[in-house]
């Protein structure tokens, strides 16, 4: 009985310690495992206003558009207004909808950022030759095209954009604005500075 005893105790005294390496190593397993991607999604707004170079312009303006940093898999918190339209576990690629389905971007599985812009304009001196963004950070290169001749005659005028990190920081930080240029103001007729939901 005694040496019954003894072997039942020896036997726990190894199945103990091997049983913590096994919790251990399946821990270590979960903390090294990836994470589940996250798309993370900022809207943007600008209220464009006649420039110091058109200061006599009745033309008005406004930009919106959603920053969204694509990673596939699961959305982050989105902001007020945007909704993802695709139900959960339908293996479609998400969808957000923001501003009551103006402003629309599906989700890439591809890493990067993307912008997507609506721009809306009324008394121009003229037809609407450029918009773009630009940023009081240097380099220039953070400056953003949106749209360029061939004139556009629309608006809203809407397209989509990749956008590089440092565009994207700088966008979020809230010194870049928003622009049109026409024929008569080549410069800039009206512009807005761009405010995001990161803020």
């Amino acid at each position: 009985m005694e040496n019954q005893i003894r072997n039942r105790t020896r036997l726990l005294s190894v199945l103990i310690p091997a049983g913590g390496v096994v919790a251990l190593v399946a821990t270590g397993l979960a903390l090294a495992a990836p994470s589940v991607p996250v798309s993370h999604v900022y809207t943007l707004k600008a209220n464009l206003t006649p420039t110091q170079t058109s200061p006599m312009s009745a033309a008005k303006g406004r930009f919106d558009a959603v920053l969204v940093w694509n990673r596939g898999g699961a959305i982050g918190l989105l902001p007020a207004g945007c909704i993802n339209t695709v139900k959960p576990r339908s293996g479609l690629p998400n969808r957000v909808s923001c501003d009551h389905g103006k402003l629309i971007i599906t989700l890439s599985k591809t890493a990067g950022w993307t912008l997507a812009w609506t721009l809306s304009f009324a008394h121009l001196s003229g037809t609407a030759m450029a918009g773009d963004i630009h940023t009081s950070l240097p380099p220039s290169l953070l400056q953003l095209t949106l749209f360029t001749a061939p004139k556009v005659t629309v608006t809203p005028a809407r397209g989509s954009v990749s956008v590089t990190n440092d565009q994207a920081k700088a966008l979020l930080l809230g010194k870049d604005y928003a622009g049109i240029n026409t024929a008569h103001k080549p410069n800039g007729e009206i512009r807005g500075t761009v405010t995001s939901s990161a803020h």
